[in-house]
């Protein structure tokens, strides 16, 4: 399983120093998968402070902060306990969802992705990153929108995963 948790940047409050020309801002993101009893099973954080020239903030600002962590859960009912701070702005959003890891039965479909990003020839891929894709790795979009132009492509990504039989799977989208 893929943990993804995702900040708008924009959302973030940015702190510009006029003498030096730089910014400064800060977002801790921390999430809780509990079991259907309550009890914490798996705990992740991660802290991003960012500094930069002042010229570059609406740049910063039009991406978003991608946590990802790769997970193994026993088929069950968990919950996703997902908070993120903005240090600067002394802000805090947090959100909770439900979460069901089925039981392995016949051939399998991850979730479906719109692709947001797709850098190609990443190095540090391992045979667990379920967001890779020919050598490059995935990254969906969390908001469900795509911004596109005249021209672009929609891309959706996701996993088929065979039940180890012989037989290949195949799969048909209209």
């Amino acid at each position: 399983s893929l943990l993804i948790v995702e900040v708008p940047m924009s959302n973030l409050t940015f702190t510009e120093n006029a003498a030096t020309s730089a910014y400064r801002a800060r977002t801790s993101v921390l999430a809780l998968i509990k079991d259907a009893s309550g009890k914490v099973v798996k705990r992740f954080s991660r802290d991003l402070p960012l500094t930069g020239p002042s010229d570059k903030i609406a740049m910063v600002k039009s991406g978003n902060f991608v946590y990802r962590e790769n997970l193994t859960l026993a088929p069950g009912k968990y919950t996703l306990e997902t908070a993120a701070s903005d240090g600067e702005g002394n802000q805090f959003g947090a959100r909770t969802q439900p979460v069901e890891i089925g039981a392995p039965a016949g051939v399998g479909l991850s979730n479906l992705f719109l692709v947001r990003n797709y850098q190609q020839g990443v190095k540090d891929l391992t045979k667990e990153e379920p967001l890779q894709f020919n050598g490059g790795r995935v990254t969906p979009s969390m908001t469900g929108r795509i911004v596109g132009s005249p021209g672009t492509t929609l891309a959706v990504f996701f996993t088929v995963y065979p039940d180890g039989s012989s037989a290949k799977p195949e799969l048909t989208i209209e």
